[in-house]
């Protein structure tokens, strides 16, 4: 077998073959899907009411969420590659959401309702 071939062999309780497969095995260089699919920045529901899942983030950095004249509402750091946002005790209006990673910015528009 080549260095990218693997064989798996299938056997009876008594221990005969039974049947025996060789798998080849690919393999990719990318280090994880986010290497291979650059996950656009979303925000949903929107407009929201009680919670907002903003998704498509790297993993680490600040979520700020500012109301239409620029005041941080709420400020949480970046844990995962969704977080979610507690609206509920917003008024209604427009916000948007910023994400900033790995010193970049970007923002989302989102409606509270």
């Amino acid at each position: 077998m080549g260095e990218n071939e693997i064989e798996v062999v299938v056997t009876a309780e008594n221990g005969s073959v039974f049947k025996t497969y060789r798998i080849t095995v690919v393999r990719d260089l990318a280090n994880s899907i986010e290497d291979v699919v650059d996950t656009p920045l979303k925000a949903s529901p929107n407009p929201a009411h009680d919670q907002i899942i903003v998704s498509g983030m790297k993993g680490s950095g600040v979520l700020r969420l500012l109301n239409a004249v620029g005041r941080e509402c709420i400020r949480q750091n970046i844990l995962s590659h969704s977080e979610y946002i507690s609206v509920s005790a917003l008024p209604p209006g427009l916000y948007f959401i910023q994400v900033i990673e790995e010193g970049k910015t970007e923002t989302l528009k989102v409606i509270v309702r």
